[in-house]
């Protein structure tokens, strides 16, 4: 699943819906190359979907210190 632009706001309540509303938290691999911003929410809920086995991807630098320095940035 790819995730871009801005994680803020409703997007995050969709982002939300389409991975844990839909059941495919575990196993989903998010790619998150072209996720520019992501607000204290959106932060929240990668995090949360990280802890709940899903594959966080090709995540900036930036981002990846919001969340603790634990993704890959492949």
């Amino acid at each position: 699943m790819v995730v871009e632009g801005q994680l803020v706001g409703p997007w995050v309540e969709e982002l939300r819906r389409t991975t844990f509303g839909a059941g495919v938290v575990p196993g989903v691999f998010l790619d998150l190359r072209h996720l520019t911003f992501a607000d204290a929410e959106g932060v929240a809920l990668l995090r949360q979907l990280r802890a709940a086995g899903a594959e966080l991807g090709y995540c900036s630098e930036f981002l990846t210190a919001l969340m603790g320095g634990e993704e890959r940035a492949e």
